[in-house]
Order: structure tokens, then C-alpha cells, then sequence
């Protein structure tokens, strides 16, 4: 079973292309080149996921070449599921370190690291793999945004979310 199917409902599945929408190019805007270095993408504080359009607002582009996906549930899951959110790149042909950033609804902001390695997902499960580990969690809609790091930095990839009741 593919992580898609993992997380989708057979409905909701088309849904992945539009979250993944948050961190590709636009049409008329030019990805950038596999050999250029990315430029860090400011990401404004009210960045938020909604679950009512499956995306982020304000809508942002990443700067790294690639056709990035997410995947995380499409459809609120209880406060005692472990919620597994994942990126990758669909092009990928490279190891490439990430980290994924969950703010809760009260603003408390969580990391955990992961590899996108080729096309295979990175993944990680909320709360178990993230620092500091969540001592409530909480209802609510929480958004999730992956960066590249490594030496030279992070930058901004993608934005998704999912939401707990």
C-alpha cells in the first residue's frame, strides 16, 4: 500500500495535488534550476493551514527545484491518533535532509528531521517523532511546514496541515 492510500480516502485523494500546490511553482512562475542554490522564501508568522480548502494562506512558492508533494489526513483523526504527515520529491534523484515544523492551534511549534531520499516520502508521526514532545495535544487545526536544511541553511518547501478532534 502506498503512503497516498495510507492517509486518502478514495474522495479526498485528489485533494493531494492541491496541498502539494503549496510549495510548487505557479504556472507562469519558473522553478528553479536543478544547479542553482535556493533562496530562503520568507515565511510570514500568520501562515495557516485550512481544512476547509486544503491549503495554506498566505500561499507561498519554494524556491528548490523539484515537484514537491505532502501528504497528511484529509479528514479530522482524534487527539490520540499518531498523525503521520510526509514530503517528497516526485523528481527526486538525491538525499535530501528536511524538517518539518507543526504548530498547534495555541502556537506551539514542534520539529522533527527527516530524509526525502529520490521520490520516496519523508515521514514522520505527530506527536512521537517531534521535539519538544507535546505534553497535551490539543483539538484543533494544526499547520505543518517543511523546510531543506543543511549547511547552507533551510528553505522553505511546502505547506500542509491536518486537524485533530
Amino acid at each position: 500500500m502506498n503512503l497516498a492510500s495510507r492517509f486518502l480516502t478514495a474522495p479526498a485523494a485528489a485533494l493531494l495535488v492541491l496541498a502539494a500546490a503549496c510549495g510548487a511553482p505557479a504556472a507562469d512562475e519558473p522553478a528553479a534550476a536543478d544547479n542553482a542554490t535556493p533562496q530562503a522564501v520568507e515565511v510570514p508568522p500568520d501562515i495557516a493551514f485550512s481544512p476547509e480548502t486544503m491549503t495554506c494562506e498566505p500561499h507561498l512558492t519554494t524556491t528548490v527545484a523539484g515537484s514537491w508533494q505532502t501528504a497528511a489526513p484529509r479528514s479530522p483523526v482524534g487527539t490520540d491518533a499518531e498523525v503521520r504527515v510526509a514530503l517528497r520529491d516526485a523528481e527526486g534523484s538525491a538525499e535530501i535532509p528536511v524538517q518539518a515544523r507543526v504548530t498547534s492551534p495555541d502556537g506551539t511549534v514542534f520539529t522533527a528531521e527527516a530524509t526525502a531520499a529520490a521520490a520516496e516520502w519523508a515521514e514522520t508521526a505527530f506527536p512521537a517523532d517531534y521535539t519538544p514532545t507535546p505534553e497535551e495535544i490539543s483539538t484543533g487545526v494544526y499547520t505543518v511546514l517543511w523546510y531543506t536544511t543543511g549547511p547552507d541553511g533551510e528553505t522553505f518547501v511546502s505547506c500542509d496541515g491536518f486537524e485533530l478532534e
